[in-house]
């Protein structure tokens, strides 16, 4: 078969498609809207509404070659042999072109009654642009090329166009605001070009750069810096020349003068700062040994010190226990302060730092003393706050000699008797003490007896039965029993026994 016989096969196989559709569904043409729509037979016909004789007619389908194809191709057998078919000018509408579908036709041979089938096909029209999206400067656009069926309406062939972008279309190029760092000297002026696009006004990145010409110096004069605050001491000789190109005092060129240097200040001697002088390493409470400190000096030009704070200038000194100083010494004594003065040369300048050596105080570790008056018991309270009853006591100072006086408190008192070591009795009536008295920070224990005048036996009986008599040798005592010291205290001796 040629292209043509294919493509009406195509076109059959659809039609008996839809065909069995209507018979699978039931319809038979009678039962249809109208009663009168196409249907397929059970003898394999359609039939189709004839209006002329008011009923179905039905029709053989074997115009495989459609209404334009060639009789008796492939050897087929036709129902008018040979002979051409004489096809309807009108055909029978089986299916409606619409909804974007094409229709499907029969036209019958006016000779067989064979039918032909034809597609009612597309009928493109002319193209129409859809979605237009409009180009930019630097943004490509697009739009849809869209061909619809004239019959009906369906779509047909979409493609979308890329629109390419259409690029700046520059201005000329312009003075920019921003040409000049000094916009009042046309020196110091350095000239910016710039242009922007006619259509979205974006600015160019290629600018156009003219540079300043500059100032020009010939004619260079010796000047002062009034604006500098520094010391004079210090300031460079400076010469100004005026630009000759331009009229303004602020485009004045001022440089150093070549091969000038500074005047440099003018010292006075050193001395030690108030308050920061060195110290020497010394010990504490604990015998830690706590390191000495540096000190500070200062010196100030004698130019411009009172005016500038340039002119002073400061250095430190290391602590006085280090090897650079030389130290001469007033020794102290127990009661007097001695001094020590330390002695360095610091550019020439010799710095003294004199320390006070506190006096040693005196030494009683070795507790050499004498009790001048040892204190007795007092009575009474009144007796032991007047101070009759107190004690004396000479310490001597281990260093120098020197002798101090301490008072011994009276005894008998709450305190002084925690200083008893030992207890007199009846019989031996003495009481031993040890004494801590402070003498300057030192404590020296002082040691002394004293008689206790509280010491005394029980009182002598009254009744003569309470007395016993003992034998001695040669004779009689007449004596009674003390409880306090557990003795005989005897209060009479005979010769002869008093009991005969």
């Amino acid at each position: 078969m040629n292209k043509n016989i294919l493509k009406l096969f195509a076109i059959l196989m659809l039609c008996f498609a839809l065909v069995s559709v209507l018979v699978a569904c039931g319809a038979d043409g009678k039962d249809g809207a109208d009663g009168k729509s196409p249907y397929m037979g059970e003898d394999g016909k359609l039939y189709v509404w004839d209006a002329d004789k008011n009923d179905f007619v039905g029709y053989e389908i074997k115009g495989e070659d459609g209404k334009d194809g060639e009789d008796g191709e492939d050897g087929e057998d036709l129902t008018c042999g040979d002979s051409v078919h004489v096809w309807a000018e009108e055909g029978y509408v089986y299916t409606k072109h619409e909804n974007g579908v094409e229709g499907i036709i029969f036209y019958p041979c006016t000779v067989c009654g064979v039918l032909a089938a034809e597609l009612d096909k597309h009928v493109p029209a002319e193209a129409v642009v859809e979605n237009t999206v409009a180009p930019d400067c630097v943004t490509d656009g697009s739009h849809d090329e869209v061909v619809y069926c004239s019959v009906c309406d369906g779509e047909l062939s979409r493609e979308t166009v890329t629109d390419a972008a259409l690029g700046h279309t520059w201005g000329d190029y312009q003075e920019s605001l921003y040409s000049s760092s000094y916009a009042g000297c046309p020196c110091e002026k350095e000239t910016i070009e710039v242009r922007f696009c006619d259509v979205c006004n974006v600015q160019d990145e290629n600018t156009i750069v003219t540079p300043a010409t500059g100032h020009v110096y010939t004619v260079w004069t010796p000047t002062i810096d009034e604006s500098n605050t520094e010391s004079p001491c210090l300031q460079l000789p400076l010469e100004a020349a005026a630009c000759d190109n331009c009229d303004h005092r602020e485009c004045h060129g001022v440089r150093p003068v070549e091969g000038a240097t500074a005047k440099g200040h003018h010292w006075g001697d050193w001395y030690i700062v108030d308050g920061k002088a060195p110290t020497a390493d010394t010990v504490d409470v604990y015998g830690a040994v706590v390191n000495g400190t540096e000190g500070t000096i200062e010196r100030k030009c004698t130019v411009c010190a009172a005016t500038h704070d340039v002119g002073t200038e400061t250095a430190t000194i290391p602590a006085l226990n280090t090897t650079d100083y030389t130290y001469t010494e007033t020794p102290a004594t127990c009661v007097d302060a001695g001094e020590g003065v330390y002695t360095i040369v610091k550019d020439e300048t010799t710095l003294t730092v004199k320390v006070t050596l506190e006096a040693l105080g005196h030494n009683y570790t070795n507790g050499v003393y004498e009790i001048t008056k040892k204190p007795t018991y007092a009575t009474s309270e009144e007796e032991f706050l007047s101070g009759e009853c107190d004690g004396t006591v000479e310490f001597t100072c281990d260093v120098c000699g020197e002798k101090v006086e301490k008072v011994l408190p009276a005894l008998g008192g709450a305190g002084t008797g925690r200083c008893i070591v030992s207890f007199g009795n009846c019989l031996d009536p003495v009481d031993s003490y040890r004494m801590p008295v402070d003498v300057d920070g030192y404590q020296v224990f002082v040691e002394f007896e004293q008689t206790n005048p509280n010491y005394d036996h029980d009182a002598e009986p009254t009744d003569e039965a309470e007395f016993t008599i003992l034998v001695g040798d040669a004779k009689w005592y007449k004596a009674y029993w003390c409880t306090k010291c557990n003795h005989w205290i005897i209060v009479e001796s005979y010769d002869e026994d008093p009991r005969v």
